[in-house]
């Protein structure tokens, strides 16, 4: 296979997980994302999804077009809900049993892909065009679906973590399918999807694959297509896609959400939890009234630690994430789509967050 050449300025970087996602519900993922060019990549413990720019321009002209449009956004709504019901009444079902069909597995596998098809429409690469048309004599479609987004991005977000997440449907398959063919899960975890439906053939992955991807791994989608690189290869093609957010000043820029000034001390919750939810009470238990909450991204269960800061600053997401939306609501200081704020800012930093400008200036 000819290898890829990428650059990182021709990127726009997405999520990032640490110790989170690997590399089969990372594929998982890119069943859906494939069809917008996605680029995602593991390596030292970190998953990280990237999209081109030029993609974006066309994902923030769709989403403008389905906030503005009421039949369009209701049909939207109605749909992702009749998925969620659906899909959860399959996945409540299916996983009750200790041994499962290669169709229940597919079907499976398709259905958490198919949730990557509504949530996009709810993250700022979809949304943002559409949240600044507000200030230019807005449609009243346009007006009235944006007052209705935030619950429907909640309520996504909700269902994508029982999807994903800590304990949840997908981690219920792969301990099933870990059983019914005698491989350990931290193997099964680096499988593609085709490879784990193959195990029905009787064809496991040898462990030298699953060692090299478990090093380092490339998932590259180009005109709907993915292509793989692992071990070695992956990491010499990564070497050279420089990453402008290691950039170690210290100051972080990012995307004023809402305005407003305020200095505090820095508390930084880590993407760890999405492995394990348990441990975020531990997390806001450590948290003072004030503190300045730094996060790769804000969802609803981060809503105790939200309602304790003084202001929030987020690695990725734009002005109808949700930390946009509750900063808004709670009147305090939010910058959004820094792209580095968890890795420069540290606990207990002092900051100054000027959200007028979009800049975090660190005190001491």
């Amino acid at each position: 296979m000819d290898s890829i050449h990428i650059k990182s300025s021709d990127y726009q970087r997405l999520f990032r997980l640490k110790g989170g996602i690997l590399f089969l519900l990372s594929d998982v993922f890119g069943g859906y994302y494939k069809n917008l060019d996605c680029l995602l990549t593991g390596v030292d413990g970190v998953w990280t999804s990237y999209i081109p720019k030029s993609t974006v321009e066309k994902t923030l002209s769709e989403g403008l077009a389905l906030l503005s449009s009421e039949e369009n956004f209701n049909k939207y709504v109605q749909e992702f809900s009749e998925y969620k019901k659906r899909s959860a009444e399959f996945f409540e079902a299916t996983l009750k049993k200790s041994e499962l069909s290669k169709e229940e597995v597919t079907q499976s596998f398709s259905l958490i892909s198919k949730m990557f098809s509504f949530y996009s429409k709810t993250e700022f690469f979809y949304t943002d065009k559409a949240y600044m048309k507000l200030e230019d004599n807005p449609p009243k479609a346009l007006v009235t679906n944006i007052e209705a987004f935030e619950e429907v991005k909640n309520t996504g977000r909700q269902y994508l973590n029982q999807l994903i997440f800590s304990g949840g449907y997908a981690d219920q398959l792969t301990d099933i399918l870990s059983k019914q063919f005698n491989v350990p899960v931290e193997e099964l975890r680096m499988y593609k999807v085709e490879e784990t439906i193959n195990l029905f053939e009787g064809h496991k992955v040898e462990r030298s694959t699953l060692d090299a991807r478990a090093e380092a791994f490339i998932q590259y989608a180009s005109a709907k297509e993915m292509r793989y690189f692992e071990g070695d290869e992956a990491k010499k093609i990564l070497s050279n896609f420089s990453h402008e957010d290691t950039d170690k000043e210290k100051v972080v820029k990012g995307i004023s959400a809402n305005k407003g000034k305020k200095q505090g001390k820095v508390k930084v919750i880590p993407t760890d939890y999405y492995g394990d939810f348990s441990i975020l009470a531990k997390l806001f238990n450590e948290m003072d009234e004030g503190d300045i909450l730094v996060a790769e991204t804000t969802s609803p269960e981060l809503m105790p630690a939200c309602k304790k800061a003084g202001a929030i600053i987020t690695d990725q997401g734009g002005l109808l994430s949700h930390a946009a939306i509750v900063s808004r609501e709670m009147n305090i200081p939010c910058i959004v789509g820094t792209g580095n704020a968890t890795e420069i800012l540290k606990n207990g930093d002092m900051v100054e967050v000027d959200a007028d400008t979009g800049i975090v200036r660190i005190l001491e």
